[in-house]
């Protein structure tokens, strides 16, 4: 019996440093990628100099995603993104970062990056339009930034469930062993 409760407070005790883990990697952005969405023109001089530079800083970080998206091709991305950001520039390339956007120089594009790693901007609009996704599900705050709404429940639920399951095998093991 003592072998029992010794499982059971063990499992227990597992489980909670899993949930914890979890949230703090979560919280600390450690998966966080940075996806650059590129809108480009064929005719476009600056576009492909963009390009290259972003590949450049992809070179020193790898968490950099690059996802250059020809505006010719995809007119009704490119409309719904600079309508749901409130963009009326017509300026190109159009880079597009979380949900900041800006047609500036390469200094302000790799300021732009590294403040996206800085901020809790996570949720990533293009990809939420491109997947035809509710952007109203990004809650803007008073500071402009849009937070995607948390997972982190889903995520501990899953864990405490995986924890107790793997507790009553071991259980059921130590059981078996007694008799």
């Amino acid at each position: 019996m003592k072998k029992i409760v010794m499982v059971l407070l063990l499992t227990i005790l597992f489980s909670t440093i899993m949930v914890d883990a979890d949230a703090a990697v979560l919280a600390s952005g450690s998966y966080k990628s940075v996806n650059v969405y590129v809108f480009t023109e064929e005719d476009c001089k600056d576009c492909a100099k963009q390009i290259s530079y972003i590949e450049e800083l992809k070179e020193d970080n790898s968490s950099i995603i690059i996802n250059e998206i020809s505006v010719d091709d995809n007119k009704d991305l490119y409309a719904t993104v600079k309508e749901t950001l409130k963009i009326k520039s017509k300026k190109l390339p159009l880079v597009v970062i979380g949900s900041n956007y800006f047609t500036g120089s390469n200094k302000e594009l790799k300021k732009a990056i590294n403040a996206y790693y800085d901020s809790e901007d996570s949720c990533d609009v293009v990809s939420t339009i491109k997947q035809k996704g509710d952007v109203n599900k990004c809650i803007k705050t008073n500071d402009g930034i849009y937070k995607q709404v948390n997972n982190i429940p889903i995520i501990v639920t899953i864990t405490l469930v995986i924890a107790i399951v793997v507790g009553l095998i071991i259980l059921v093991i130590v059981k078996k062993r007694e008799n």
